[in-house]
Formats: C-alpha cells, structure tokens, sequence
C-alpha cells in the first residue's frame, strides 16, 4: 500500500476513536448529573472513572502487544464486537441514587454498567494502533508518537463541537444513537488496519536501523507518573473551582479538559512550536499572580479571575506535557509509556474526587498540587538540580541565603495573620512581584510558594468567625459559623445558605434572603395566608428550615434534599432552632428534588419553592422547561412556583421567563436589597426572586405588592434538558434592588 494512504488510514481510524472517546464523557455526564442533583463532584468522579477506564484500555493494549499482529487483531475486534451489545448508551432501568453523603461509589458502578464496555475496547485503540504502525515498515515506523497528535485532535474536535454542535441541536438520545453509529464505523477501520498489507521500508537498510535496546530506569517511570497527575489533578481542581460557583454543565466541564487535551497535541507534536523555556516564564508570572490573589483572599469567580486560573492551568499542564514528552521512550516500549501515563492521570483523579473529599476538610487539593508543580519547573535542566542547589548552598554566602529565608517565612507568616485588609493587599502584591522575579529560580520559587500556598489555600474560609461545626462530603464542605454580626450561619462552600439570630427575642425570625417584612419571600406567604383552608408546600432545597416560621392554620412543608447531612445540621438544635420550635409540621425527603418531586400525586401543591444551591451554583437540571412542566403538573390550579435566583454570578430571570414564555404561562420577579431587622441591629440579606403564576388572578395581586413582568430576549432560546447557556446568563453587572 501507498505509505501516504497507510499513515492517512491510521490517523483517520486514530482521530475517529478519539472523537468517540471525549464526545461520551460530557454525554454521558450529562445524562447522570440530575440523579445526583447536579454536584460539581458529579463531572470529577466521572472523570476518575474514565481515566481508570482508560488505564485498563492501556493496560490491555500493552498486554496485547505481546502477540503477533493477527492474534491482536482477532482479540481486539472480538472484544469491539462484544461490548457492542451495550450499546446505545443510555442509563439502565431500574437504577436509582442511593440516600447517602457519598454517591460516588455508586456512580462509578453505574458507569461501569452502562458505558464501561465499549469506553474501555475504544480506549485501547490509540495504543493498540500505534504498535502495529510501529512495526509496519512505514519510514516514520521507529517514531509512531506524531499519530498521537491524530488522536488529540480528534478529542479537542469532540470537545469544542459538544457544545456548540451536538448539545444544542440534538437530544441526548439522538446523541447516543449517533455514537452507536460512529463505534460501528471505527469498527470496520480498525479490522481495515488489522489487515492491510504492511508498508516496504523506503530507504532504510538494515546497517541503518539501531538494533540497541533501551533500559527504562525506575527514575524515568516515575517521573513519567508525576508529570502525567500534576495536570490531571489540576484539571479536575480548577473545574471545581468554576463550577463551584457558577453551575456544573458540560460547557464548564469541556473547557479545562478541551485545555488539558490541547497541551498534549502540542507538546506531542512533531515539531514544538514554542520553546519550553517562554513557557516557562510565562507560567511563572500568571503563577506569581494567583498565588498573590489568594493572599489578598480573591475568591470571586468572576470572568477574570476565571481566566487567570485557566491561564495558569494551561501553562503547567503544558509545560508538564512538554518535559514529559521529551522523556518518552523509543516505540519499543511506547504501550509501557502509554500506561504509565495513564495511571498517572487516573492517579490525579482519584485524588481529587475521591481521597481529598474524605481527608480533606478544607479544599486544599489544587494549592497543593499548584504548589507541587512549582517543584518541576526546569525538570530537565542540570543547572536546577538538588545537586546544583546544595554547590551554591555550601559556605557562609549559604548560611546567610538559609537564614535570610527563614526571617522573611517568620515575617511573612507574621503579617499573614493581621486583619487589615490593605496590608495583606500590600502584601499579596509584594508577594506576586517577589514570586514573577523568582520564576527563574527553581527551588526558592517551589520553597516560598509551598509555604504560602498552605498558610492561605485560596479560599476566604472566615477565620474571625466561631466555627462549630465544619465537614465535607460529596456534594461540597459545610460550615455552620457564629458572626460577628449577632447571627449563626449555615455555609455551603462560599455561600451562606441559612442564618438564625442568636439573640432569644428573635430566635424564630427569619432573615438572610426569607426576612418576613416587605421582602419578595414574606410576600409570596403573605399572598398565601390570605387563602383559607390546608396549604401543602413543596421546597426544593432545605437549608435550615427557615420558611417553616411562615406558620398558617394547616400548612405543611415537604423539603427535597439531596444531602442527608444538610438535614442533619437542620435538626440539631445545638445549631438551628426553626424546624424544631416554629411548628410547621414538615417532611424530608431525601434525594434529587426533581427526581424525587415527580413522585408526588399531580396538582398536590399550593407552592412550589425552588432554593437549591450547591455553594452559589444552581443545578441547570431544575431550571429547566422540563423541570417547569413538571413542576406546574404538581401544582393546584391557583398554586405559584417560587424560585431564589439570587446569585453573585447567574443572571437567571432570564432563564424563568424563557421557560414560562415556551409553557404560556406568566412570570414576574422583584428584588429587595439588603436591610436590618426592625428594632435592632441583626442584618438580612438582600433577595431576587422570581415567580411563576398560571393564574391571572395570582399574578394581579403580586403586582399590587410591587412585582414586575419579567423581561427576556425572544431570540434566545429556553434552557432544556439537552440545551443550556451559562454563558450567555453570566452577570456582568451587579443587579439593583427595587427596594
């Protein structure tokens, strides 16, 4: 065969299954993220499970390489053919989350169920394929690694076209009974490359190949496994850190992994279009910027803080692909590479969604990892060593270096631990500046960074506060805190999520966003305690059980939780008192609200009131037009639905009014700014709240409280469950309240 047409046919066979490969993860993400109440971990244990599938698909690759090319051949399409049988993708019947704190077990089985198979047959393609090339005769045979570049453009062609392309314009099903179609294809060019003819050597005769082998130190392989879990742990790290606050979506998970899988393309390539010495420097100054905007306690996730994250992420996955690519062995030991890369990479996930969780109570794992790869800037260069370091370190201009250090750590740490916010301002720029002009500097840069990166981890956890209780689980890290301004909060990562006064007269006051004078809440009750008879309410999201303080002669409350420790904290008495002494009687439910709320008899609720949040993140799954049909279904014909779009990042009006707009019913929303209980000193939190009311009558009454149409563009279109835009509900300004 033409050595054009043979290289050509591999790389299209390469490209195709890497397509398949990276188009299932945000697909099949997609489809589990509302059974588990769209948790940001959701996306990270997904990506655990993929890459340890793809560790197996390494591992069996490798495994299979031992056997002659036909023997290969034979097995590998009889395992394609074998798990085909599962397809297409689609969750199982019968499967349900469990009512736990730590569904993560039970998401990997799932998975393991209903796309590990034909995950794991594809996943040992780029491997697989690359051996045989290796052993073809083709002229580029002994250096097989540029087809790896075949296969990480067809992952970042799956990645950038899921969101734009395939999410908007095609149902989840259609999307699986696509890929059915494209695994069918690969298919038949894996059985067409298994049995080509294999190319005639061009100009090479057999004085010129080098028949020496290559011995693969223990060093190497190491090295290898830490240059492959630095970027994957950061990925997954800096994905919580988006998501965290925003909303956990494909389009938020594609672009870490669409940067991750870029680095890969580039530093595999034949030819390295940027040196590693400008990104080198690069790298240092965004590293040198984050580090000082988690001493000044930036949090915000807003775009440019964002984008200096994924900035700095780019950058070290790069330049760890980079050095980790100059390392790679000849094709003789190409699938050992392979796998050890992979494991490096299930490695960084399994640290990130599942051991950091559990042993981790503040969220220290990306500062960590952050700081860990500053220990690998200049990997490859003698002058940076340990050795290097030690020459310069010997006599008494090393003592003074040693103990000049020691005096700015002590300082350092000294004026960490002042309250003045213009100081640690000072100080985190100081620091930054420091940092950018130490970049060239290996071990100082990696010393100074790692003893600040663990004194202030990048989150504003309030230290000033009296902390009584602090934990984690999957769905995010749990705070309840005594403020200094007289109240008791219940903290869900960055956001406050329920405060109760501390003060006896007003214990059973509602504040934060549900105050009981003029605020959008007390006027949804107050609309409520004008009609007679028992009123049945449905809150999806606990809290603290606030709204059960809006007490009325037969009412009840059915809570939707998914996380049984949130209904723990709620119930201690040692913490809150509103479910406990206000005497609505009440219900919790624990699971998905959407899943769970579906369960309920139709047209059974008076009010329906949406107040989940993950820290500031709203589960896309319970805004969308799906979710707001069902709701309406569960509602009496005069009910209203009730949603707390109250968010420092999401405008999501919008969202509401697009979907009442496609179901013909109306919507209002109306806001009130932050305030101070009457007769005293105790703070409440400022509110936007959105309704939707079927009835004309429901909605004649709101306006006379002060409520206002909810405006939306015509041109855009309704979120659903195949279709969101978090881009495009981004606040970029801070909304005014009406009041």
């Amino acid at each position: 065969m033409n050595q054009r047409i043979h290289v050509n046919l591999f790389a299209a066979t390469l490209l195709l299954s890497a397509f398949l490969l990276f188009i299932v993860q945000p697909m099949f993400g997609k489809m589990i993220l509302p059974m588990l109440g769209g948790a940001p971990a959701v996306w990270n244990t997904a990506m655990v499970f993929f890459q340890a599938a793809l560790l197996g698909g390494y591992l069996y690759a490798h495994l299979l390489s031992r056997f002659s090319k036909k023997t290969q051949a034979i097995i590998h399409i009889i395992v394609l053919a074998a798990f085909a049988c599962a397809l297409p993708i689609a969750i199982p019947a019968g499967w349900e989350p469990p009512a736990t704190d730590n569904p993560s077990f039970w998401q990997i089985r799932l998975m393991a169920v209903a796309v590990g198979g034909p995950f794991f047959a594809l996943s040992a393609t780029a491997p697989l394929l690359q051996h045989w090339f290796s052993r073809s005769g083709h002229e580029h045979a002994e250096n097989p690694y540029f087809l790896y570049g075949a296969s990480n453009i067809g992952s970042l062609g799956a990645l950038l076209l899921y969101p734009v392309l395939f999410e908007p314009l095609l149902t989840l099903h259609q999307q699986s009974v696509s890929w059915t179609a494209g695994y069918g294809l690969l298919a038949l060019l894996i059985l067409l490359c298994a049995t080509i003819r294999e190319v005639a050597p061009a100009n090479i005769t057999p004085q010129a190949q080098d028949t020496t082998t290559e011995t693969l130190t223990t060093g190497r392989i190491m090295l290898w496994l830490l240059l492959a879990f630095i970027p994957s742990s950061l990925m997954l790290g800096v994905t919580t850190f988006i998501t965290t606050d925003l909303a956990s979506a494909p389009l938020l998970w594609i672009i870490p992994l669409a940067i991750y899988v870029g680095t890969f393309i580039i530093a595999f390539a034949r030819q390295w279009p940027v040196k590693l010495e400008y990104v080198l420097i690069a790298q240092g100054v965004l590293f040198a910027a984050v580090v000082g905007l988690f001493l000044a306690g930036s949090v915000d996730s807003a775009f440019r803080v964002v984008v200096l994250h994924l900035g700095l992420f780019a950058l070290t996955a790069l330049f760890c692909h980079m050095q980790l690519a100059s390392l790679r062995p000849r094709a003789e030991h190409l699938t050992a590479f392979y796998l050890t890369m992979s494991l490096g990479g299930v490695l960084g996930g399994i640290f990130n969604a599942l051991i950091a969780p559990v042993y981790f109570t503040i969220p220290i794992e990306y500062a960590l990892v952050l700081g860990v790869s500053a220990f690998l800037r200049y990997l490859t260069d003698p002058n940076q060593s340990l050795k290097a370091l030690r020459r310069n370190l010997n006599g008494n201009n090393g003592f003074a270096a040693i103990g000049i250090f020691i005096v700015a750590t002590a300082l350092f740490l000294w004026i960490l631990m002042l309250p003045l916010a213009k100081m640690r301002f000072m100080l985190s720029a100081a620091t930054a500046l420091a940092l950018a002009l130490l970049s060239g500097r290996r071990w100082m840069l990696a010393g100074l960074a790692a003893i600040i990166l663990m004194a202030h981890p990048g989150y504003n956890w309030d230290f000033d506060h009296k902390v009584l209780l602090w934990q984690r689980n999957f769905f995010g890290v749990m705070r309840v805190v005594n403020s200094r301004t007289g109240q008791r909060y219940f903290m869900h990562g960055t956001t406050v999520h329920g405060a109760q006064p501390l003060d006896e007269a007003h214990k059973l006051t509602p504040v934060s966003y549900y105050y009981n004078q003029g605020t959008p809440a007390s006027q949804v009750f107050a609309l409520l305690d004008s009609r007679p008879g028992p009123q049945r309410i449905a809150d999806l999201g606990l809290g603290i059980g606030t709204i059960t303080c809006y007490q009325h002669p037969g009412r009840s409350v059915d809570f939707y939780e998914i996380d049984p420790d949130v209904q723990t904290i709620a119930e201690n008495r040692k913490f809150f008192t509103y479910l406990s002494d206000c005497g609505t009687p009440y219900t919790v439910i624990i699971g998905d609200g959407r899943l769970k709320i579906a369960k309920a008899p139709d047209h059974s609720y008076d009010l329906i009131f949406l107040d989940a949040f993950s820290s500031d993140n709203i589960p896309v799954h319970l805004l969308t037009r799906e979710a707001f049909a069902l709701y309406l279904r569960k509602l009496k014909p005069d009910g209203l639905i009730a949603i707390n779009t109250t968010n420092r990042h999401l405008d999501l009006n919008p969202v509401v009014a697009t979907a009442a707009r496609d179901l013909g019913v109306r919507s209002l929303f109306h806001s009130h700014g932050d305030g101070v209980v009457q007769g005293t000193h105790i703070p409440f939190a400022g509110s936007l709240f959105a309704v939707i009311a079927p009835q004309q009558d429901t909605i004649e009454k709101l306006l006379r409280y002060g409520w206002h149409p909810l405006s939306y563009d015509p041109a855009k279109k309704a979120w659903r469950d195949d279709f969101s835009n978090i881009i495009g509900a981004i606040r970029w300004k801070p909304p005014v309240a009406d009041d």
